[in-house]
């Protein structure tokens, strides 16, 4: 399995389709990192889960952290009481960084472990009870969360829970996306706009399937 995900990313990361970056810190990062609303949520939402794996299952869950970044989820993971966490990602510079704050979370490290992927793999018998991730964007599918832990989920235990016989211990449970419809006229928009619009909504991509805005097709401004 570890060789059929590697070659399965390395399928992926060479399309034209969404490519995390190898290196470097995204300057976006800082705004989450600053978001003190959204830290508590994923904080609490982390905390929950793993009480409630503690209590339905008699012990603490090992946690696979899918897009490491920084580390903040891994590190709320082993603050909420994690047997163990092990954090993937694809950004050398974010790999580094993540083993930097599981380092003072964890100093033995005997609970936690940083993999840079595709390099390192996850080894075909390893399996996880609970996986946290925040593949998500601006939108939804706009990181293809769904095609990146896709290549993990035959790692992640199921569950029997509360009538739920293939119960998925993870964070986020779901997602919801909001979305509005806006009808402008050609002369509003003007020639170039409108070129645009009429070149991207008739694009093979478009057509064939969901295009999030920034994997190319619709490569319009999202206030447009």
């Amino acid at each position: 399995e570890g060789a059929e995900a590697a070659s399965f990313l390395g399928a992926k990361m060479s399309g034209v389709g969404y490519r995390p970056a190898e290196h470097g810190l995204p300057k976006y990062f800082m705004a989450m990192l600053d978001d003190d609303d959204r830290n508590a949520k994923y904080s609490a939402a982390i905390a929950s889960c793993i009480a409630e794996f503690k209590a339905a299952h008699g012990r603490a869950p090992v946690v696979l952290d899918v897009g490491i970044g920084t580390g903040m989820l891994s590190a709320l993971c082993l603050l909420h009481g994690c047997k163990h966490v092990t954090g993937v990602d694809i950004n050398e510079t974010m790999a580094a960084l993540a083993k930097q704050a599981l380092a003072e979370q964890d100093p033995s490290g005997k609970r936690h472990r940083v993999l840079v992927v595709p390099r390192k793999q996850l080894s075909a018998s390893a399996r996880f009870d609970m996986l946290v991730s925040e593949i998500l964007g601006t939108l939804t599918t706009s990181e293809s969360m769904h095609k990146f832990l896709s290549v993990y989920m035959p790692h992640i235990r199921s569950f029997s829970v509360k009538g739920e016989p293939h119960a998925v211990y993870m964070i986020p449970r779901r997602t919801v996306q909001y979305f509005a419809v806006r009808a402008f006229s050609r002369s509003d928009m003007g020639d170039s706009l409108s070129c645009a619009l009429d070149a991207a909504m008739t694009s093979s991509e478009t057509v064939q399937r969901l295009v999030p805005t920034n994997e190319g097709g619709l490569g319009l401004n999202l206030h447009m």
